[in-house]
């Protein structure tokens, strides 16, 4: 209404009259390919993104957008931050604080966390070098599969799907399900496609995987210090020391939040 009364705002300017009990700010940024004005809004104390005080999600609405492979990703979900907030504001609503984890308290089992690692082709291998007991020389992501293409000396294995389970999925006491295509009327037919798909679990009870393989397992779960201190496995040190590097960037760091706090 005030703009087809003839009003101009720009980049900067303070506007009232929006909220009863505060101003908001323009910011000018560039979406879908145009230049359009975005409304910054303070949180309930007034504090704008600038503000190390400034409460969530409202500090994430200026994020700075660095040219990366989570760019547009980060877009979306800034966009996302912005349409929260508003409706948050007119709603007199704020975000608890608490709603979801901290970034540093999510474990391996947390799917977006799990996803990232294994995204390290090294990291992929060893384990699954370690769960298929096979020696693994590359891992490689084509964008149809989940995890593929595995070339180990012995041949190649064709994986489409490593399935990781926070419970027993059929209750059989085991911490890891194998599956491939075979004939239902004699299992001694396979149908020779190699594709494999494999299932670990948390919670498995019987003598069916090494120590190493335990341990990796308890990590999931409880993915500390604490607990990468207490083995004395490789695999566990190395996807240890990956997830420090992961929660550690800002990027990561601030879209994995967006995504929990306007899902």
């Amino acid at each position: 209404m005030r703009v087809q009364g003839g009003e101009t705002f720009h980049d900067g300017d303070m506007v009232s009259g929006i909220y009863e009990d505060c101003s908001i700010r323009l910011k000018k940024v560039r979406e879908t390919g145009r230049d359009v004005l975005r409304l910054i809004i303070p949180d309930k104390h007034n504090r704008f993104p600038e503000d190390e005080n400034c409460m969530e999600p409202y500090r994430h609405q200026e994020l700075e957008m660095f040219e990366n492979q989570e760019i547009h990703y980060l877009k979306k979900a800034v966009r996302k931050t912005a349409e929260s907030c508003y409706n948050l504001r007119k709603r007199g609503m704020l975000f608890m604080a608490d709603k979801t984890n901290t970034i540093q308290e999510l474990n391996l089992a947390d799917s977006f966390l799990f996803g990232k690692v294994m995204s390290d082709t090294e990291i992929c291998r060893m384990v699954l070098e370690k769960i298929l007991n096979v020696p693994i020389k590359k891992v490689e992501f084509p964008v149809t599969q989940k995890i593929t293409d595995i070339a180990p000396d012995s041949g190649d294995i064709r994986l489409d799907a490593c399935i990781n389970c926070t419970f027993d999925p059929f209750s059989d006491g085991r911490h890891i399900y194998t599956f491939e295509n075979r004939c239902l009327e004699d299992m001694s037919l396979t149908l020779g496609d190699e594709t494999t798909e494999i299932f670990i679990s948390t919670k498995g009870k019987k003598d069916d995987a090494d120590d190493e393989i335990k341990d990796f397992l308890a990590y999931i779960e409880n993915s500390t210090d604490a607990c990468a201190q207490q083995t004395s496995s490789p695999l566990v040190k190395a996807i240890h020391k990956r997830v420090t590097e992961i929660k550690l960037d800002k990027i990561w760091n601030c879209s994995i939040q967006i995504y929990y706090r306007c899902r």
